[in-house]
Formats: structure tokens, sequence, C-alpha cells
């Protein structure tokens, strides 16, 4: 239940335009570079603070034709979405597995952040969807992904500990990234009850292949608490060896992250 207040922000907010936000591939390229060759092109750019990749830009159409997309020097992310690599911060040569990884985003951020060492474990469930994590991959220049068809639902006993990190940024209803999807406004209520059932048994499935000592991150692209921060605390109830902790590499929800999660 949110405030009548929340929810009127809630509901101008999902009318505005989104903002378009770049990540720039750090492995060829640093962000004031990539901020002066597109401002050659004419193209408004904004950095953004605390997350030292992101640039906000202003009339950048035809992307997929863009020469400096094609050369990989950027990808396509939303900011929320940069913060899961952000927080995960992974060091150089560890193990991560992204369970849900289309299209890639988060795959590619953690291994950018480790600079091509370590590996990259991205799994999905639908070949289309492991096809366009695999061109991104490529076109980025990456060499420490692999991608694997796995079904996220089902258990696999090869990798129980044998990850630092591992990624479960669920299927959810998406009711955080309407401005994105605004077909999401028409889904029936019927279509969303059986989400946490599916983003439970995922979680505990994710926290199987944690190494001791290692880092499970949970997230989505939604704001009910049904699919959050209940579906993480009934997790902890019935997992006592895994604990929330702070986020610090990070400052954007002070009043929650000192607790292990974000709400944004």
């Amino acid at each position: 239940k949110f405030s009548l207040e929340f929810t009127e922000d809630l509901l101008e907010a999902n009318k505005e335009k989104p903002s378009l936000y770049l990540r720039t591939n750090t492995l060829k390229i640093s962000r004031d570079e990539l901020i002066g060759k597109l401002a050659k092109e004419g193209i408004k750019c904004t950095k953004v603070n605390g997350i030292d990749e992101a640039i906000m830009v202003q009339n950048l159409k035809n992307i997929e034709g863009n020469e400096l997309f094609k050369l990989g020097y950027f990808t396509i992310q939303d900011i929320s979405s940069m913060l899961v690599g952000k927080i995960a911060n992974p060091e150089k040569d560890s193990k991560v597995l992204d369970i849900c990884s289309a299209p890639g985003g988060k795959t590619t951020h953690v291994a950018t952040i480790m600079e091509n060492t370590g590996q990259v474990i991205a799994r999905d469930v639908f070949d289309h969807k492991l096809k366009l994590i695999k061109s991104t991959v490529n076109r980025l220049g990456l060499t420490n992904v692999s991608i694997e068809n796995r079904d996220a639902l089902k258990l696999d006993d090869n990798s129980i500990d044998k990850f630092d990190y591992v990624l479960a940024d669920v299927p959810c209803s998406g009711l955080g990234i309407i401005r994105r999807k605004p077909e999401i406004k028409f889904k029936e209520a019927s279509e969303l009850s059986g989400l946490p059932d599916i983003q439970s048994k995922i979680l505990n499935n994710a926290s199987k292949y944690v190494k001791e000592n290692g880092t499970l991150i949970y997230s989505t692209c939604t704001i009910h608490d049904e699919e959050n921060i209940d579906v993480v605390e009934q997790f902890l109830k019935e997992n006592k060896n895994f604990e929330l902790v702070p986020i610090k590499n990070i400052n954007i929800d002070l009043e929650n992250q000192e607790k292990g999660y974000i709400k944004i």
C-alpha cells in the first residue's frame, strides 16, 4: 500500500518521457573521451553523479546505426540497472553468475568492471534473448563471458558453491519501468499474483550457487514490497546462513542501504 501523495507523484512520473542513459565501455574509452566524441556529433551529454560510467544523453537518434555504438564504445542501460553492477563491484578474477541475464546489461557491466578477467556466466531460458546477449558481448569486446541456456527455476547441481557473486534479477511485474513499457499498465492483477512464488524459487536456487563468504544480489524493476523486501525477508528467515550487509560503494538510498537494500 502506498500513500495518496506517493501514488499521485508516481502517476505523474510515469507520464514523463524517460531519459536515455549510456554506460561507457571503459575497456575501450573513458567517459570524458566518449562525451567529447558524442558532442562532436551534436549530442547533448550530462555526467551522472555517483556512477562514473554513466552519461545522460539527449537527441541521440538511430542508436544502432551510430558509429560509436557499433565500435562498442557504449551500451544503453538505465541507471537503476547500472546500480546492480556497482553494488556487486566484483574483484578481478572472480566467478560471477547472472541467472536471469537477458538482455545482458548487468552481465556485460560486471564483466567490464572485472576488466575481462575471471569468468561471468550469463544464463537465460530463451535462445533469441541469448543471441542478444552474445551480440552485445561481442560488440563490447568482452572475452570473459560464457552464455548458457538454463532455466533459473531448475536447480543446477553443477553450479552449487561455485560462484563468488550471483545476480538474481528476477522476472517481475515491471511496475518501476512503466515509462519505458507503458503496456505494463494493462496487465491483469491475476498475471502478477504468482510472481512472488517464482521469485522466491529463483532466489533459493541462486543462493545455492554462492560460495561461502560470497555475495548474492536480488533485484527487480518493480516497486511492490511483495516482490522485493518481503521475498528477501522470507528468504532470510529460511536461510540463516545468509544476512543482509550494508551497501557501501554508492550513495543513493541512505535510509535503507545501511540495512543492506536499496529502494528507488
